[in-house]
């Protein structure tokens, strides 16, 4: 019986599954540790867009908004999740694409935070983003170097047998 065990043990280590990155637990537990470090400033400012909608819980809207079907979610908003730069050039020098990157709505979604002359809706879409797109490029596979779509596109190797690359990671 042992043995049976310790072979089912070995057998399961060998399969793989798709590596899910962040996904929503990470976005998550970032989100409330950098809840944990905001002033009560922030924090109050924080509460005026979000209203009871905790900075973890915004965290991952933009990932569950995709599954809208609407050209703004299936076209415009993918390429803010991610950011390239080429090998031998830094960001300023990248030029990021015209549909930006996740520096270029950073930057634009950080303005429409602190522009109180926009409604309710489009300053909490836009802080959902800030703090979405901050905890993407904390994530290794979100900054790419240059034509990977920030590491999405990497074709990954294990012991010499080519890996699928999926949109919710790597399967073999």
């Amino acid at each position: 019986m042992r043995k049976l065990t310790l072979l089912a043990a070995a057998a399961l280590s060998l399969c793989s599954s798709p590596a899910m990155a962040w996904g929503t637990n990470g976005h998550r537990v970032t989100g409330k540790i950098a809840q944990s470090y905001l002033t009560d400033e922030a924090k109050a400012a924080v509460v005026d867009i979000l209203g009871v909608e905790s900075i973890a819980e915004a965290s991952t809207w933009p990932d569950f908004m995709r599954s809208d079907p609407s050209n703004f979610w299936k076209k415009g908003t993918p390429p803010w999740h991610y950011v390239t730069v080429p090998l031998g050039t830094t960001y300023s020098e990248a030029n990021a694409p015209t549909a930006g990157d996740a520096l270029t709505a950073l930057r634009d979604f950080s303005k429409q935070v602190r522009d109180e002359s926009l409604s309710d809706a489009e300053r909490q879409l836009a802080l959902r983003f800030v703090i979405h797109i901050v905890e993407d490029l904390h994530q290794p596979l979100h900054n790419g170097k240059g034509d990977d779509r920030g590491g999405n596109s990497v074709k990954v190797l294990f012991r010499g047998k080519k890996l699928i690359s999926t949109r919710f990671g790597t399967q073999g």
